[in-house]
Parts: structure tokens; C-alpha cells; sequence
């Protein structure tokens, strides 16, 4: 398609591919020019058989008609036309080719004279071509090679629509149905419905995974607060033991046990040096403890 028209044909083209069927004001809202420039494109393609146009009537909430141009693609014409043109193309060349070997003709190889083809069938002799003027032989006026040549311009257009011909034959292996407005009108509703569910299982893929990402921050946030809470636990049986070993704890004053937590100031005077030597050991760990 790019190789024979210009960009804008193509982007018209690729626009019908994707949306398979549209109105005139709604190509020219696509590709953001107005109905007068579009109408001047899409003449050509129309023209050329690549797509489609129909007129129809769109009645109004107020009652009024418009016409309205609708445009597609019918595949199965376009790939005869797609046939027929590099066909034409080819015939074009060909005959080309033989009307310059017409006119190349023969020159002469001592004076450079040139000659038509009849020209010099007069000046056979002895099975010679010779020039009527300094008797030298003729031989064959091939001219200069330039990329007007019909010869290179045939072999450039053979090698640049390689991919194009093995796809035309690729798709003559299968039965492509010719198609009205009607059905290329059911296939993009078709087309719509697929996509819309297509986004609907999407967003719920999302919806599902989001959850899933919900429940394992949940989760992860739930076992820190478990291995917290059991922290706490721990520290708070610690401080019970602790206590409890507090009480626990005795120490002799003058001879007498007695609670450490029940010591007094009156005690420590009373107790004698060993007795308080123990009493502040028990005093020391505890405050470390602490």
C-alpha cells in the first residue's frame, strides 16, 4: 500500500482494518482533517477499487434526514484488484521494453551515424549493415542503461512486490466470501463485544489480583501482630517470674530470715557484716536487672 500511495491513503487504509466499518465524519475525526480534504483523498481509492462506499439515510431526533457516506473493505475484490493492477503494471513495462528496442535501432561503429530498424534493412550488403555515408559496419544502438530503462524498472518492481505476489498466492489456497454492508456491519459488532469482554475479563483479573494482594499484606500484617503480641507475653510472664523471684529472695538480719522486699532501713543496721554483704549482692543483681 505505501509503496504506490501517499501516506494519507495508507493511513485511511489502516483505519478501516481496524475499525472494519465507519462513516465519513468519523475517519475525518481520526485522522483530524476536515470532510473537504478527505473527500479529495478517499477519490482515489475509491477510484482504484480499494474500498467501498455506500450512501445512506440517518434520521434525526428532530426528524431530519442526512445522507451519509459509509465506507469498507471487501476483501474479496480487493485481491483481485490488487491482481489486475500488478498485471496492468506489468503489461505496461513490457510493451515498453519492445517499443525501445524499436526505437534504439542500429549506429555506425566509425561515425557514430545512427539508424532505424528500416533505415537499415536498406543498407544490407552481403549480409552486412553498412553506413550509407563512411561505409562502416553498424552494430546495435543499445543506448545508455539509466533507472528509466524499462528493463530495470520491470526487474525493480519484480523484486519490490516479491512479498506481495507470495501473499496473493498464499490466499488463493482459501475461499475468502464477498460481503454487503449488513455483514461487515455485524462482524464489528461482533468485534466490539469480543474486545468489551475481553476488558471486562481483564479488569476482573485485576479486581482478583488486587484482592489477592489485599489478603497477603492482611496476612503478613496479622502475623506481625501475633509475633508482637507474643513478645509481649514473654515480657510480661518475664516480669511476673521476676517477681515472683523477688519475692522470694531471703536474707538473714542479726541471725533471722527474712523477706529481701520486706527489708527496712532498721534491718540493714541490725544485720552484721556477712548478712550485708549478702543483702547488697542481692541488691546489685536486681538493680542490673532492672
Amino acid at each position: 500500500m505505501r509503496m504506490f500511495y501517499e501516506t494519507h491513503h495508507a493511513v485511511i487504509m489502516d483505519i478501516l482494518l481496524e475499525y472494519m466499518i465507519m462513516y465519513d465524519n468519523e475517519i475525518c475525526e481520526k485522522m483530524k482533517m476536515l470532510n473537504k480534504e478527505f473527500n479529495r483523498l478517499v477519490v482515489k481509492l475509491k477510484d482504484d477499487k480499494l474500498l467501498k462506499a455506500e450512501t445512506k439515510i440517518e434520521t434525526k431526533s428532530d426528524g431530519r434526514q442526512l445522507l451519509r457516506c459509509v465506507y469498507f473493505i471487501v476483501y474479496s475484490e480487493i485481491k483481485d484488484v490488487i491482481k489486475y493492477k500488478i498485471f496492468k503494471m506489468s503489461r505496461f513495462l513490457e510493451q515498453e521494453i519492445k517499443n525501445t528496442e524499436k526505437l534504439q535501432g542500429y549506429k555506425c561503429s566509425s561515425c557514430f551515424k545512427e539508424f532505424g530498424v528500416l533505415e537499415a534493412q536498406r543498407l544490407l550488403e552481403n549480409f552486412i549493415f553498412k553506413c550509407d555515408e563512411c561505409s562502416g559496419k553498424l552494430i546495435e544502438n543499445k543506448g545508455k542503461t539509466s533507472i528509466d530503462d524499462p528493463h530495470m524498472l520491470h526487474s525493480i518492481m519484480m523484486n519490490e512486490l516479491t512479498e506481495v505476489i507470495s501473499m496473493l498466492k498464499e490466499l488463493d489456497k482459501h475461499n475468502i466470501p464477498s460481503i454487503d454492508y449488513f455483514q461487515v456491519l455485524a462482524l464489528r459488532k461482533g468485534k466490539e463485544m469480543m474486545k468489551s469482554s475481553s476488558l471486562k475479563s481483564e479488569y476482573k483479573m485485576c479486581e482478583i489480583q488486587e484482592e489477592e494482594e489485599k489478603q497477603e499484606i492482611f496476612a503478613e500484617n496479622e502475623e506481625k501482630n501475633v509475633e508482637l503480641n507474643f513478645k509481649v507475653f514473654q515480657k510480661q510472664e518475664e516480669s511476673k517470674n521476676e517477681v515472683k523471684e523477688e519475692s522470694s529472695i531471703f536474707v538473714n538480719v542479726n541471725g533471722v530470715s527474712k523477706l529481701f522486699s520486706q527489708i527496712t532501713e532498721e534491718d540493714k543496721e541490725k544485720m552484721n557484716e556477712d548478712e550485708y554483704e549478702k543483702y547488697f549482692e542481692i541488691f546489685l543483681k536486681q538493680n542490673e536487672a532492672s
